[in-house]
């Protein structure tokens, strides 16, 4: 009879010590976000594919899937996607869909930019117009008389704002934390916060997002990359709480049970 008490116990400190390895996985990155959409144009290792077997539409013909540049600075895998375009394309032409979203999101992609005077424009756009409302991130030319390396990366929401300077042939690392309901973001770059609250370009009309698109501005010629394109639902508080309720409710169940 002892031993089947201690059995019992030894049982309900193990559901208890499960569940609590649960909730804190649950709560760890390695399970929030949840990822929607990622692509690091990994196809085989010669980097034998193209855009359009990855989803990739509209001008493709300004895309290569390419060994990367420098691979030992993104340090995720041998191959990339390359841009390189001039006004033929019209710019902001080629884009990915992913499935409309209208909550938070973290969006995150390494870019690279070796020539062009011009701007080159990474966006995640939404509603009718993706090439001009949502989130943004450009690298080009410094958008004001400040002094100092003319070379930016910038946002814009019907107004320039720089961020920092850039240095031709480097990786860059950026991450948007995405409000959509408030159309608002913040920016990282090499995981360094750079701007708070930056609306929309189209603030205030946007509700849904469901394209990634890149370009450029509308003279001139650009050559850029992008990898490892990754983008992720961020749970709202609610939703969190909610959901642990559900299991430690299911872990009490069982405990009654055992």
């Amino acid at each position: 009879m002892q031993a089947k008490k201690e059995v019992k116990e030894v049982h309900k400190r193990s559901l208890f010590i499960a569940v609590f390895i649960a909730l804190l996985f649950l709560l760890s990155n390695s399970a929030f976000p949840f990822v929607i959409f990622e692509q690091n144009f990994e196809c085989n290792s010669n980097c034998n594919c193209t855009p359009s077997d990855l989803g990739w539409q509209g001008a493709t013909s300004a895309l290569s899937i390419v060994s990367t540049p420098d691979p030992s600075a993104p340090a995720y895998g041998d191959c990339s996607m390359k841009y390189t375009d001039n006004n033929s394309h019209n710019g902001y032409s080629p884009y990915h869909t992913f499935a409309p979203q209208t909550g938070l999101l973290k969006v995150s992609m390494d870019l690279r930019k070796d020539w062009g005077d011009n701007y080159m424009i990474y966006i995640v756009g939404g509603d009718n117009n993706p090439s001009n409302y949502g989130a943004n991130i450009y690298m080009g030319r410094k958008f004001s008389s400040e002094s100092g390396d003319p070379k930016m990366l910038a946002y814009f929401d019907n107004t320039y704002h720089n961020l920092e300077a850039f240095i031709y042939d480097t990786w860059y690392h950026v991450d948007f934390i995405i409000n959509i309901p408030t159309n608002t973001y913040d920016i990282y770059i090499d995981r360094e916060l750079k701007a708070s609250n930056a609306h929309f370009r189209g603030y205030g009309t946007v509700t849904s997002l469901r394209y990634i698109k890149f370009g450029y501005t509308s003279w001139g010629e650009v050559s850029g990359y992008i990898d490892n394109i990754k983008i992720s639902v961020i749970p709202e508080p609610a939703s969190i709480l909610l959901l642990l309720s559900g299991l430690l409710g299911i872990a009490t169940i069982i405990k009654k049970r055992i």
